[in-house]
C-alpha cells in the first residue's frame, strides 16, 4: 500500500520588496515588485492593487504606465512598481494594501502594511557667508539652501528684504524678491539670491533678511551687505551741438565728472550715427578719481553729399556699470 501526502505548492510568483513601509498624509510611496512565471507554459496574469477607501494604488511598468494584465513567457519575469498615495487628511495608524495576481493556473496575493505617521515639515535655511562686500553699482550672488527636515512635503515661500534706498535684493530664478518652491522630506534646494548695491548707495552696513515659510514651520537667516563706497557720475551735455558744412569736420566737448566716493573707469562709445558720418570720441576711456572731472572730445566728419538738416548722434558713456 502507498500513501500520498498532498501539500500546497508555494510558487515563487510575486515578490514585494517591502512587507511594511512608513508614510505620511500626502506621501507617494513606490515599492518594487517582481512577477515570475514558474511554469513551462505562457501565463496571462491579471494584476490588482487594493487600497483602503480614499487611497490611490496602482501597479505601473518601468515607463510609468498603469498595468492591469501582464503576459509572461515560460520561466520569465517582469519588474513592476506598486504606487501608493496616502491621501490628506489621513489619521495616524496602520493601513493595508493588497496586491493580487491571478492567471488560469496560478493565484497569489500579498499584503503591504503602511504605517501612517504624523505629517509635518521642518524648514531650515543655510547661508555660506554672513557678510558680503559691495561697492555702489556692484552686485554679489549668494546661494541660500532650503532644507526640509520634516516628514512631509511642503510648499515653501522664500522672500528677501533689504534697505530699498541702498540695496536691491532678488532671487535669480524669479527676478523678484520672493519665490515659491516645493520641497520634499530630506530634500535640500540651493537658490541664488542677488544682492545689488545701488549706484548712489551711501557707504555703510546694511542688513539683508531672508525668510522661508512652509506649511507648518518657518525659518529665517540674515547677512550683512557692507557697502564701501558709492558710484555715480555726471555727464554734461548742455552744449552738445556743432554746426558743420558738407565735407567738413568739427568737434565739441563733453564733461564727465565722478560724483561718487570711489574711482571709476569711464568708457565712451558711439551708439548710432547717420549714414556716411564719421564720429570719433577722444579719449575712449577715462580714469576718474572721486570728485575728478575730465573732458571727452566728440569729432564729427560730414560726408560731401550731406543735405541741409539736423542730424542726431547717439553717444554712450558708461562707468563701472553706471550709464
Amino acid at each position: 500500500n502507498l500513501t500520498f501526502m498532498v501539500g500546497e505548492r508555494r510558487w515563487d510568483v510575486l515578490t514585494i520588496a517591502y512587507e511594511s513601509v512608513s508614510g505620511f498624509p500626502g506621501a507617494l510611496i513606490r515599492i518594487p515588485l517582481t512577477l515570475r512565471n514558474p511554469l513551462q507554459q505562457e501565463q496571462a496574469f491579471s494584476v490588482v492593487a487594493s487600497a483602503p477607501p480614499g487611497w490611490i494604488s496602482a501597479v505601473v511598468d518601468p515607463r510609468g504606465v498603469t498595468v492591469s494584465r501582464v503576459t509572461l513567457q515560460p520561466l520569465t519575469s517582469a519588474n513592476l512598481t506598486l504606487m501608493i498615495y496616502v491621501p490628506q487628511p489621513t489619521t495616524v495608524g496602520t493601513y493595508f494594501v493588497d496586491v493580487i495576481l491571478a492567471s488560469d493556473l496560478l493565484k497569489i496575493s500579498k499584503r503591504v502594511a503602511v504605517s501612517v505617521e504624523s505629517s509635518h515639515d521642518i524648514i531650515e535655511l543655510a547661508l555660506p557667508v554672513r557678510q558680503v562686500e559691495l561697492t555702489g553699482a556692484s552686485s554679489r550672488s549668494v546661494t541660500v539652501t532650503v532644507r526640509n527636515l520634516g516628514n512631509a512635503p511642503t510648499q515653501v515661500t522664500l522672500s528677501a528684504a533689504c534697505q530699498p534706498a541702498a540695496l536691491r535684493c532678488y532671487f535669480q530664478a524669479s527676478g523678484k524678491g520672493n519665490l515659491s518652491l516645493y520641497v520634499l522630506p530630506s530634500e535640500e534646494k540651493p537658490m541664488s539670491i542677488i544682492i545689488e548695491a545701488l549706484p548712489a548707495a551711501t557707504p555703510g552696513q546694511y542688513l539683508v533678511r531672508i525668510s522661508a515659510v512652509g506649511s507648518a514651520s518657518a525659518a529665517s537667516a540674515e547677512l550683512v551687505a557692507a557697502v564701501s563706497g558709492s558710484k555715480s557720475m555726471r555727464v554734461g551735455t548742455e552744449r552738445l551741438a556743432v554746426s558743420l558744412a558738407p565735407g567738413s569736420a568739427g568737434s565739441t566737448q563733453v564733461s564727465v565728472a565722478n560724483t561718487g566716493s570711489i574711482p571709476i573707469e569711464v568708457t565712451a562709445y558711439v551708439i548710432e550715427a547717420p549714414q556716411g558720418f564719421l564720429v570719433t570720441l577722444t579719449p575712449s576711456t577715462l580714469q576718474l578719481l572721486s570728485g575728478e572731472e575730465k573732458k571727452l572730445v566728440v569729432t564729427a566728419r560730414v560726408p560731401e553729399n550731406a543735405t541741409e538738416g539736423v542730424y542726431n548722434v547717439a553717444i554712450g558713456v558708461e562707468g563701472d556699470g553706471i550709464r
